[in-house]
């Protein structure tokens, strides 16, 4: 992510960076004819599904500002979250398994 330039997107629209990306920035990005500009458009759409609600500032935001500590931390946070959905739905569907083979031996 090294040759990431934070910024170069709000540039492009000639948007400050103080003001957030919109779905109709990612648009216009996204019907460019530069393949420069629709990447940058791809990545900001795709960035958009890497901030979690729950955490501030975002994970890219501390990869940007270089602060790989808070990102590790933020991270793992996220990751222990969606690891527990995902174990949560498994017990669900093991617990369905085990009632229909039992409801089967009936």
């Amino acid at each position: 992510m090294e040759d990431i330039k934070k910024g170069a997107f709000h540039a492009w629209l000639g948007k400050p960076e103080s003001e957030p990306i919109t779905q109709a920035d990612i648009d216009k990005g996204l019907a460019s004819d530069d393949e420069h500009d629709r990447k940058m458009a791809q990545f900001a759409k795709n960035e958009e599904h890497w901030q979690h609600e729950s955490v501030q500032p975002s994970f890219i935001e501390h990869v940007f500002t270089k602060d790989y500590t808070k990102a590790e931390d933020v991270f793992r946070k996220v990751m222990a979250e969606k690891m527990s959905a995902a174990l949560g739905a498994r017990r669900i569907e093991l617990a369905q398994t085990l009632y229909s083979r039992v409801q089967g031996a009936e």
